[in-house]
This record gives C-alpha cells, sequence and structure tokens, in this order.
C-alpha cells in the first residue's frame, strides 16, 4: 500500500466499473487515480490518500482504498499547517515559531485577570488562530496569516513599549493577541475564504467584543476593570466607524494597538509589491494604502 497527500482538481466518470479522479500531489504533478463510482470529494480540496497499486487498461494505476479529507485527520496543528503550505499560499514564517512566540506572549501576562480572560478565549480557538488568514485579500491573506500578523505586531510593540513606558503590557499583549482572533468565526476557512453570515452581519469586532464580555461573567470577572479595557481595544482598533469600529479609543494601549495594527497591515503590503516591482519605477495602486503608488528606488 503506498500514500498520498494530493488536492482534487477534477471527477471524471466513465463508463468501466471505477470512476477517475485526477490529483496535484506535493510536487505538482498531475495524477489519476481510480475511485469507486460516483465518488463524493470537494474540489480543491486536500485529502490523504491510502492506494493500492493495480494495472488499468494495461498500464500501471493506482485504487483508492480510502481517503480521508485533512480536516479529519488525527494530526497536530503544526503538521496540518507543514502539509497545506505545499498547496496552497502560506506564511513564510515557521508555523513552530509563531506558536512558540504567542505561547511565551501569554505566559508573560503578569495580570491575573488579564491573563485568564485572554487564555479562557483564545484556547478554544488556537487550532484555527493558526490557520485562518487575516483577510479575504489585502494584508496576510493567507494560511497562518492572523499568527503571523499577531507576532509581527508583537514584535512592533516592543518598540512603544520602550519608547513610552506608560503604557501597560500586559493590556497591550492581550489585545493584540485577540484584537482579530475572530476573524476564525468572521471567515468560512482557512483556505480561499469568503465572508461568513455572522462576518457579514457582526464582523470580527463585534463577535471579540462579545467572546470578552461573556469570557468575564464565565470567570466572575464581569465587574472588572480589566473586561472594559480589553472591550474597548477590541472594539476601537480600527479607529474609524465605516471600518467597523462603534468607538475611537479613549485608552492609551487601544490607541497604540490600533497605530501597530495599521502599520503591520499596511508595511506587509506595500513590501509584497516592491517585491514584484523593477527598480526605478513605482507599483500598482495599494488599495489598502489609499490607492497610492511607490517608487522603489534603484539606490
Amino acid at each position: 500500500m503506498q500514500t498520498l497527500w494530493a488536492q482534487v482538481e477534477s471527477i471524471n466518470s466513465s463508463t468501466y466499473e471505477t470512476d477517475s479522479i485526477t490529483v496535484l500531489n506535493e510536487a505538482k504533478e498531475r495524477t489519476t487515480l481510480r475511485v469507486e463510482k460516483e465518488p463524493v470529494f470537494q474540489l480543491m480540496n486536500l485529502y490523504f490518500f491510502e492506494l493500492q497499486p493495480i494495472e488499468f487498461k494495461e498500464k500501471p494505476s493506482f485504487q483508492v482504498l480510502k481517503s480521508t479529507h485533512v480536516d479529519e485527520m488525527p494530526i497536530s496543528v503544526t503538521d496540518k499547517f507543514n502539509v497545506l503550505k505545499n498547496f496552497y499560499p502560506a506564511t513564510s514564517e515557521s508555523i513552530e515559531d509563531l506558536i512558540k512566540y504567542i505561547e511565551k506572549a501569554l505566559e508573560s501576562i503578569q495580570n491575573k485577570n488579564i491573563k485568564a480572560l485572554t487564555e479562557a478565549i483564545l484556547n478554544p480557538l488556537k487550532d484555527k488562530f493558526f490557520l485562518y488568514p487575516a483577510a479575504t485579500k489585502f494584508h496576510h491573506a493567507y494560511i497562518g496569516g492572523i499568527a503571523h500578523h499577531t507576532v509581527s505586531m508583537l514584535k512592533l510593540m516592543e518598540g512603544f513599549l520602550k519608547n513610552y513606558p506608560f503604557l501597560n503590557r500586559d493590556l497591550l499583549t492581550s489585545g493584540i493577541i485577540l484584537h482579530d482572533l475572530f476573524k476564525v468565526e468572521e471567515l468560512t476557512d482557512y483556505k480561499d475564504p469568503s465572508y461568513s453570515r455572522d462576518g457579514k452581519l457582526l464582523g470580527h469586532i463585534s463577535l471579540g467584543a462579545q467572546a470578552i464580555y461573556k469570557a468575564s461573567y464565565e470567570l466572575e470577572l464581569g465587574d472588572s476593570e480589566e473586561r472594559v479595557l480589553l472591550e474597548h481595544m477590541v472594539l476601537t482598533h480600527h479607529y474609524y466607524g465605516h471600518f467597523g469600529s462603534p468607538k475611537k479609543p479613549n485608552l492609551a494601549e487601544a490607541l497604540a494597538l490600533h497605530f501597530i495594527d495599521n502599520m503591520d497591515a499596511k508595511f506587509v503590503v506595500l513590501g509584497e509589491a516592491l517585491a514584484q516591482t523593477e527598480e526605478g519605477t513605482f507599483t500598482n495602486s495599494l488599495n489598502i494604502i489609499d490607492k497610492e503608488r511607490f517608487y522603489k528606488p534603484k539606490i
């Protein structure tokens, strides 16, 4: 028996006892596999195949003994990411490094209430958090995008804390981890996502604030200042109402969160655009940066 990770590209019915499917493997090679009649697969989805070598029409071929969708495989989020990145756009960062950085940031929170709230909200969604993109387009729109964006923000945070020591590290750390977490509910999937019903009607900002409120009462922290401050940070991180925030920041850490978020989102898009631009010319118009075009110097 042989095994294979592959993406199903097409299903082909036939007059033979078996049908066939065309799949794309990790080496970007197309292979035809024989399957039972009227197979049920989601096109462009990833499966783990168990195969039996056979001869079909006097040529070597493979019969599918068993197929399992990637989401049904009993593997860790790390192993899942390392398979997915061979088939879909994904962060160039090591998923192991992203996980370690975020876990270290969580561990660093000293305020017991903030730490308890952050862990209670993040833990049930942790696997999705490390797989989902941060958007359908614009910034970090690839597998692992939210985690990549979060770690970049945590790194930028260090400069803010060094220059503005009045900022509360625990609040800012938690706000960064939680601010985009509910994009895992706003979006339908970690690959080629669209906006879900809740994403269209509520959005990740409202969903995140609701989660903080709910968790705070479950932890008997509903009357705590930490609950109110974390809700405020999530609610205000887009700053403008037409971008989804019902309130503007009235907390130093909330203002810092907005600027750090905005900075990373725009600079990652700018970096990607410059990488595809010849020296001495301008980038295409960048929607996320007021549709401006940026010059790439020759020096």
